[in-house]
């Protein structure tokens, strides 16, 4: 039972990394087992609250990205275009 539910929540399998509370006797092993299943579900939102944080800094470094390249090869007003000419700085 909790062999099962460790060895899911190692191979990132959430759905089957916590024991089920249904049927746990209400004992030390079933105290053991609900706070084990406490922990799980600290440890995952704060790994998805982690993946979030990653999400939004990838995006930002793509937005400064784009904005330093936008600002490295802006034309001149009069000097651009045909000319190809492009002001640095």
């Amino acid at each position: 039972m909790v062999g099962a539910a460790d060895g899911a929540l190692a191979k990132h399998e959430t759905a089957a990394a916590l024991v089920s509370e249904a049927q746990l006797p209400a004992d030390e092993l079933g105290d053991f087992i609900r706070k084990r299943n406490v922990r799980v579900r600290e440890l995952l939102n704060k790994q998805e609250a982690l993946l979030a944080e990653q999400r939004a800094r990838g995006e930002a470094a793509a937005e400064l990205e784009r904005l330093s390249y936008s600002m490295v090869h802006r034309t001149v007003p009069g000097r651009g275009g045909k000319d190809g000419r492009m002001c640095r700085g």
